[in-house]
């Protein structure tokens, strides 16, 4: 078994204080494996963020290193990556997380707080060097990330851990071997900086937003924990709130019973699946609702299009819309 330090590359920046304690909080809680050492990359925080990471690297917990450090201004996406990775980079295995990101608990995900050991022996085999974690939490997370084209052309399944042949770099939570993906040019990833050296990959500017993952070389040998068990963006939920979703057929995941591992669910969505068929349908799923979505979006313009004159005289027309 594997007991040697982890690293936590984490990276934070704006004003996301609440987002990173949920983060960090969600991630302690439900990660037994120890020792880890958390480096925590203040970006140019606009709020009273560093304050919180200063606290909270005098916090003495077993088995947790603390390692801070900030920049006075954000440096953009790329260099704030990769100077949260050059905080841990002497680990065997690090794990990179931003702050916005909710570990879920296990009655959630289905996934029990030893995952970390689970991922770790999987990853010794040598298959793996790039563990994807993300929990697609409904169908329009899962679009946007092409998530179905990639289960689609998905590979071999080894238990809970499935091969990803067509993928490129994500910032999302990942369990990686450090040197392999320094050794395949996928770290560091690319740099977009002003000539004064602001950096320009921000949100507000969206000609470079995203640019450092999209240039990066895919990683080595990719697979996912089916089926992830990290929220982007996601509040905590009550654990008397927690209750099984989905059509019942499927797992469970957790509280997910869709062959997806979703746990929203998009108006139309579920009647479209084909029951006979597993999670690689996805990508045909997509096509079929994107379909269905679009004829019942042009009925509706159909529809408004012959619409007249509203006439509220109930004597005339008892209040209801006149069609041409």
């Amino acid at each position: 078994m594997y007991d040697k330090p982890i690293g936590i590359a984490v990276l934070t920046n704006s004003d996301r204080k609440h987002y990173l304690k949920d983060t960090i909080e969600s991630f302690l809680e439900n990660c037994s494996y120890r020792p880890l050492v958390i480096g925590i990359f203040d970006n140019g925080s606009t709020d009273d963020t560093w304050n919180y990471i200063q606290d909270l690297a005098q916090t003495k917990l077993d088995g947790v290193e603390w390692r801070i450090k900030r920049s006075d201004m954000d440096l953009g996406c790329g260099p704030g990556v990769n100077r949260a990775n050059e905080m841990v980079k002497e680990f065997e295995y690090t794990f990179f997380l931003e702050s916005d990101w909710l570990l879920m608990r296990e009655e959630e995900s289905g996934v029990p707080k030893t995952w970390m050991d689970e991922c770790l022996e999987f990853m010794q085999t040598g298959k793996c060097d790039y563990l994807y974690l993300r929990r697609f939490a409904h169908n329009d997370e899962a679009m946007f990330h092409d998530y179905g084209f990639v289960m689609h052309f998905s590979g071999e399944q080894d238990g809970k851990f499935l091969q990803i042949n067509k993928f490129m770099y994500s910032n999302n939570p990942h369990l990686r071997r450090t040197k392999a993906l320094y050794d395949s040019g996928t770290l560091p990833v690319p740099e977009f900086l002003a000539p004064d050296g602001t950096g320009l990959e921000k949100k507000e500017n969206k000609q470079f937003w995203g640019k450092a993952e999209h240039a990066a070389p895919q990683p080595p040998n990719i697979w996912f924990r089916v089926w992830g068990m990290f929220l982007h963006e996601s509040e905590p939920i009550a654990s008397d709130k927690i209750k099984p979703v989905g059509c019942g057929y499927y797992g469970p995941y957790g509280c997910s019973t869709c062959k997806y591992g979703f746990i929203q669910f998009n108006h139309g969505f579920c009647p479209l699946c084909d029951a006979s068929k597993d999670y690689h349908d996805l990508f045909n799923h997509q096509k079929r609702y994107h379909t269905y979505f679009c004829t019942m979006l042009n009925m509706r313009r159909e529809i408004m299009s012959r619409v007249g004159d509203m006439e509220y005289n109930a004597g005339k027309d008892n209040g209801r819309i006149r069609i041409k």
